[in-house]
C-alpha cells in the first residue's frame, strides 16, 4: 500500500479529493459519508515543486496562526510524495469529517484566532500554490476507530519515508 500518492490512497478507499480553491468557493459537497468521523488527507498534484510564500504574504493571508522559519520547513518537507498532511475527525468523541473540514477551510481562508480553527497542519498555508492542493477522505466509524486509521497510516508513511508527513506536528 502506498498512502505517498493520491492514486495510493484512493485505492484503500479515500475519495474526494476536492481542490482547496473549489472547497473555499463552493462549500464541501453534500455527502452523507461526511456525517461520520474518519480521515483525511491534503495532498499536492504529482508534480508539485515545493516552493515557500515570503512572510509578507503568509501574514497578509492571516491564515497561519504560527509562522515557522524556512529552516524549519526545509527540514520538514518529504521529498517525492504527495501526501503532507494525514488528519483525523472523532479523536476521542464523535465529530463529522464535514466539521473538520470546514475548519481545515476557514482557516485556509484566514478565518482563524489565536487558537484555530485548524491549527494542526497550517504550515500547508506556508507552501506555494496551496490553492490546488487536494483534500480527501475516508469515513470510519466512531472514535477510536478515526485515531486507530490515521495511526496506522502515519505508522505507513514513517516506514516508507523516516518523517512525518510535511505539515503533521506529532504522530497520533
Amino acid at each position: 500500500m502506498n498512502v505517498l500518492t493520491k492514486s495510493g490512497l484512493e485505492k484503500i478507499g479515500f475519495r474526494g479529493f476536492y481542490k482547496i480553491c473549489a472547497l473555499q468557493t463552493k462549500g464541501l459537497p453534500k455527502d452523507d459519508d461526511l456525517l461520520k468521523c474518519g480521515i483525511y488527507v491534503v495532498v499536492a498534484p504529482s508534480d508539485y515543486k515545493v516552493s515557500f510564500l515570503p512572510l509578507s504574504i503568509i501574514k497578509s493571508a492571516h491564515n497561519v496562526i504560527s509562522p515557522q522559519p524556512l529552516s524549519y520547513l526545509k527540514e520538514k518537507w518529504v521529498n517525492n510524495v504527495e501526501t503532507l498532511y494525514i488528519g483525523l475527525a472523532g479523536s476521542r468523541s464523535p465529530r463529522s469529517l464535514k466539521e473538520r473540514l470546514v475548519d481545515l477551510i476557514r482557516h485556509s481562508l484566514g478565518k482563524t484566532s489565536h487558537k484555530g480553527p485548524h491549527r494542526g497542519g497550517e504550515i500547508i498555508w506556508q507552501l506555494a500554490d496551496y490553492l490546488n492542493f487536494e483534500v480527501g477522505y475516508m469515513p470510519t466509524g466512531d472514535p477510536p476507530i478515526p485515531r486507530k486509521k490515521e495511526k496506522y497510516l502515519l505508522n505507513i508513511f514513517i516506514q516508507e519515508t523516516g518523517k512525518l508527513p510535511f505539515a503533521n506536528r506529532k504522530f497520533g
